[in-house]
């Protein structure tokens, strides 16, 4: 596969579409091995992972850690949520690899729950979306694909956006994630109570 023709998956200002092929950051580990038969040691893939872009860090998450989320429009494994690039360990490193989209929007069970960044949303300044990104860690939302109510719902922490205005939409205390919004309320109010 001719990879240098391949777009970059994180400057696609669409919604994916299955089968197609775009490079993808992939999180690859190596692990130093005997080579059977030569008595030296060689290095060997032991697994790559592909990665939403860009890395971040979430300290209001106690994650200081620059880290990736699992990107699972390019996977059907089911490798966890976030994974860490520990830039100093030669034995695992970030590569651009081509990869065939298996479906248009990422599984909810890779983000990150909302309940878990609510807090760091609401002290955001900016709760709009930024030239198509979201504000908060600067996924490419022309992306996402809105749901039956309007609303696009970042995949990487969860935050939401209305599809029509790209203004941020606050989360009231006890809904969950998926529920409609409410439209009876004065979200700028809400989004000042954080």
């Amino acid at each position: 596969m001719i990879t240098n023709k391949l777009q970059r998956v994180h400057r696609v200002n669409r919604p994916l579409e299955v089968g197609e092929t775009l490079l993808v950051p992939h999180v690859v580990r190596f692990e130093r091995q005997p080579l059977i038969g030569s008595g030296g040691h060689g290095w060997f893939n032991v697994w790559q992972v592909p990665v939403m872009w860009p890395p971040h860090t979430d300290e209001h998450d106690g994650q200081v850690e620059r880290h990736f989320h699992v990107d699972s429009r390019f996977t059907n494994d089911q490798a966890g949520r976030v994974v860490c690039l520990v830039e100093k360990d030669a034995t695992q490193q970030l590569h651009w690899i081509g990869a065939r989209v298996l479906r248009s929007q990422p599984s909810e069970q890779q983000r990150t729950p909302v309940v878990l960044i609510g807090k760091a949303i609401h002290r955001m300044p900016c709760k709009a979306l930024r030239n198509g990104k979201c504000p908060h860690k600067g996924f490419n939302m022309a992306q996402v694909q809105p749901d039956a109510h309007g609303v696009l719902t970042c995949p990487m922490h969860g935050m939401r956006f209305w599809n029509a205005t790209g203004k941020g939409i606050p989360y009231l205390p006890g809904q969950q994630e998926g529920d409609a919004p409410n439209t009876n309320v004065d979200e700028d109010r809400l989004w000042r109570q954080g």
